[in-house]
C-alpha cells in the first residue's frame, strides 16, 4: 500500500521506538564573536508508549554558527535526564509539550550565575560545578566549559508515514556559562527564529540502533 494511502488510516503516532531530530535556529550571542546566527540540533531517542505517552532522552546536541561549535560530550549526555511528556493528534496533526527541563542545578527562581551558587549541581561527575560543554572557535582556541541551562520545547506538526515532521511552536533557551572562559558572560536567553526551526520524528528499524548517538 503506497504511504499516502496509509496516512488517513493513523489515528496517532504508532507505538515504539523513534529518532527525534530538533533544529533550532536562534540570533545568539557567541563568546568573542558576538551576535551570531546559530543552530542547535539536538537528537533524541523516542519510545512512545500504545496510549501515546512518550519518553525521551537527548543523546546528541551540537550547536553550529560562522566559525564556532558547541557541543556535549559523551560523559555529559550520559547524565541527562529522561522526560515524559503526551504526544496528542488531531487528524493529521500532532503536537507534543516537550516540558521545562533544567541542566546541572535545583531548585527555582533565576539560573545560577557563578559556580559557587549551591544550587549548582556537578551532574558529570568530573569535580567541578556544572555541566561540561566543549566550544570550538576554530583558529581562535578551544575551551572546555562547565554551563548551566534550562528549556522548554512545543512541538506542532504532521503525521507521515514513518514518524510526523513540523516546526516548533514554542521554544524558550537559556544558558549560563559557570567557568572556563576568561571573562564572565551574561545570561543568554535566545529568540527562536520560526521559519527555520524544525523537527523530523522518524520510527527507528531497530530499537536498539543508537549508531546516530553521541554517547
Amino acid at each position: 500500500m503506497s504511504p499516502l494511502l496509509i496516512l488517513p488510516l493513523l489515528a496517532a503516532l504508532q507505538p515504539g521506538t523513534y529518532r527525534l531530530d530538533v533544529n533550532v535556529v536562534v540570533m545568539a550571542s557567541v563568546p568573542v564573536l558576538g551576535e551570531q546566527r546559530t543552530v542547535t540540533s539536538t537528537t533524541s531517542i523516542i519510545v512512545v508508549d500504545d496510549v501515546g505517552m512518550a519518553t525521551a532522552r537527548a543523546c546528541k546536541v551540537v550547536t553550529k554558527g560562522p566559525g564556532f561549535q558547541s557541543r556535549l560530550p559523551p560523559s555529559s549526555l550520559r547524565t541527562l535526564p529522561t522526560s515524559r511528556f503526551a504526544i496528542t493528534t488531531a487528524g493529521q496533526t500532532i503536537r507534543a509539550d516537550m516540558g521545562e527541563g533544567q541542566m546541572a542545578y535545583t531548585g527555582d527562581g533565576p539560573m545560577p550565575q557563578s559556580d559557587k551558587d549551591p544550587r549548582v549541581t556537578d551532574p558529570d561527575g568530573d569535580g567541578k560545578p556544572g555541566m561540561r560543554m566543549l566550544l570550538d572557535l576554530g583558529a581562535l582556541g578551544k575551551w572546555d566549559l562547565q554551563i548551566v541551562s534550562r528549556g522548554h520545547t512545543k512541538l506542532e506538526g504532521t503525521l507521515t508515514a514513518d514518524g510526523a515532521t513540523g516546526r516548533l511552536t514554542s521554544v524558550m533557551s537559556e544558558e549560563q556559562v559557570l567557568s572556563g572562559l576568561p571573562v564572565s558572560l551574561p545570561t543568554r536567553s535566545s529568540p527562536i527564529d520560526p521559519g527555520r526551526s524544525s523537527f523530523v520524528m522518524r520510527r527507528l528499524a531497530s530499537p536498539t540502533d543508537t549508531s546516530f548517538c553521541a554517547w
